[in-house]
């Protein structure tokens, strides 16, 4: 909503809705037995009244002042619905399997025209004192818009991985090849990462939002396509990372329902000992793991 003043307007995205679409990934994850990797974008998982005190002291920022412009038009206007959910971090605590990972403090995204290196170091400073008060020990991060930049700061405050990226899941990636990635079936599996600091985790491939051309994607193309990828996995001891937006719940048709679906084939598989089910946090301790006992041979 950020960057679309439309989603403000339409208000698809209120509290209501947003608690509802995290309580049914809670209810599928549980069921299944799967844990998952949440990206907090810590600014808004507290309260309005956070936001008033960060504008306080960097609203005069450049940076901050082109990304703020349409919140602070609606939190002018009264309208916060939809934009902050202070108990996100307790409701993903309660279940005890589940990663919270940072998705920045603003989710500014870093390619933005004026954002600096000191300002990308400040929303991880920022991002990690607040997660410090909740007694979340942050291992990784996920860039805003999948815009990768400064991975040599990740180290200087403890973050072992970041999602890496691929040109068609950034901001600055081709809407048609995106798509078109949507409809093959035969995509392969990724290749485990490498043993470095930080540690690249495999940009993965993104759930069918079905919403706008989307939509022309059947759902059962897109069960078909992670069916492939986990097969794929299996037979080359490969990585499959898929990744969603909560509002995608919210704002794609019968989405709840793809995203069960697929997670479905996940569990069995699972329960097979066919595959691994793991955080990102999770992930990158495998990684340290196994060169560790490399390392020793």
């Amino acid at each position: 909503m950020a960057s679309d003043p439309a989603m403000v307007d339409t208000h698809q995205i209120g509290n209501q809705s947003l608690k509802q679409a995290y309580e049914s990934i809670f209810q599928i994850l549980e069921q299944l037995g799967i844990p998952a990797t949440f990206g907090i974008v810590g600014l808004f998982a507290q309260g309005v009244d956070a936001f008033n005190d960060f504008e306080k002291s960097f609203g005069s920022n450049s940076a901050y002042q082109a990304w703020f412009k349409h919140p602070k038009m609606a939190f002018q206007k009264g309208n916060t619905d939809g934009w902050f959910y202070p108990s996100l971090i307790e409701d993903i605590q309660r279940f005890g399997i589940h990663e919270i990972s940072s998705h920045s403090y603003t989710h500014l995204p870093f390619h933005n025209e004026s954002v600096t290196r000191e300002i990308i170091s400040g929303e991880f400073q920022l991002m990690k004192n607040f997660l410090s008060t909740k007694s979340v020990q942050l291992e990784t991060f996920i860039y805003p818009r999948n815009q990768v930049a400064h991975t040599d700061l990740l180290c200087e405050f403890g973050i072992k991985g970041y999602r890496d990226s691929s040109p068609n899941q950034s901001a600055y990636g081709s809407k048609f090849k995106s798509l078109l990635d949507e409809i093959n079936i035969y995509r392969s599996s990724e290749s485990h990462s490498m043993s470095e600091s930080p540690i690249r985790i495999p940009a993965g491939y993104f759930l069918n939002w079905r919403s706008g051309p989307r939509l022309l994607v059947p759902p059962r193309i897109t069960i078909r396509r992670f069916n492939h990828l986990l097969d794929h996995a299996e037979k080359t001891n490969g990585v499959v990372h898929m990744w969603l937006h909560p509002h995608n719940l919210i704002t794609g048709k019968e989405q709840v329902k793809l995203f069960e679906q697929v997670l479905k084939s996940v569990s069995h598989r699972q329960q097979n000992d066919q595959l691994k089910v793991l955080t990102m946090a999770e992930y990158c301790r495998s990684i340290e793991q196994s060169s560790a006992g490399v390392a020793k041979q």
